[in-house]
């Protein structure tokens, strides 16, 4: 699927939602976009013609006048966004420009556009555990609301727009080398000693080019993102094992019970006890 970036990307409206099992609607045809990131749960999506599995962390794109519909049985929490894109056909675009992969809002981003060619991004419509800047994308958006202010509408096009390049499919070819090593030695090695310095002594990198990368390519600390991993286990072991919330906490690395439930609860909103009733 093409966008041309070169026109105007409106979030016309944003939010979360909580929705039980079961059946949702008979699906609709929308003459918007709509995208939705999957926060907790899973359902069955049908779009057209494809069905997409939907968990935690995944992210999916349903184009405008695509018919889509949520199959019965699944319960789930997502963010969800609708706006408005031009989406270009392969065909009637042949010169064309790729957004680079490291363009953000952070550090901002220039290009010179030719009048014969467009500004576009080729964009996958699954993406299975999304990158840990798309959950920030959304992250971000939480507390604007489209239309109420100049600002905030603002804010939101600008956040969707990046998103859109950040689904990119050249954005996953060229991710740097060093932090998907780092990024794969963090998910299989969760419970241990992962401290800035530790990575840095492990990899033979510097503490502040780790730092760095992370930052830019995932807009977070490394410390960060070894919360997320391990509270995401976490969730795990306390909704399909009887173990403690103490012995949890010692199995994801955390040495202190107390400060696994701070940490729990600011990234799921909740206490691990309560997460688990």
């Amino acid at each position: 699927m093409v966008y041309n970036l070169d026109s105007a990307v409106r979030v016309s409206m944003f939010g979360h939602v909580s929705q039980k099992s079961g059946r949702w609607h008979n699906g609709f045809t929308p003459s918007i976009n709509i995208v939705i990131y999957c926060t907790d749960g899973e359902i069955n999506m049908k779009v057209d013609n494809d069905i997409y599995h939907l968990k935690e962390g995944d992210l999916l794109l349903i184009p405008a006048k695509s018919r889509y519909q949520p199959l019965v049985g699944g319960a789930c929490k997502y963010y969800f966004a609708h706006f408005s894109a031009e989406i270009l056909d392969d065909a009637d675009a042949p010169k064309h420009l790729i957004i680079s992969p490291h363009a953000n809002l952070t550090d901002g981003f220039a290009y010179t556009n030719e009048s014969e060619y467009k500004s576009v991004t080729k964009v996958q419509l699954c993406i299975k555990s999304a990158p840990y800047y798309i959950k920030n994308i959304f992250e971000h958006a939480k507390n604007l609301k489209p239309n109420a202010s100049f600002s905030d509408q603002l804010l939101l096009d600008l956040l969707f727009r990046e998103l859109l390049i950040r689904m990119g499919e050249d954005i996953f070819k060229h991710k740097n080398n060093h932090l998907t090593k780092i990024i794969n030695y963090i998910e299989n090695h969760y419970a241990d000693n992962l401290s800035l310095s530790a990575l840095a002594t492990h990899f033979s990198l510097s503490q502040s080019y780790i730092a760095r990368i992370f930052r830019k390519e995932l807009y977070c600390k490394p410390s960060e993102y070894v919360n997320k991993i391990r509270i995401s286990v976490a969730k795990t072991l306390l909704a399909q094992t009887n173990l403690s919330v103490s012995e949890i906490a010692e199995k994801v690395g955390f040495l202190d019970v107390y400060y696994f439930s701070k940490v729990f609860k600011k990234i799921i909103g909740t206490s691990p006890i309560k997460y688990r009733l």
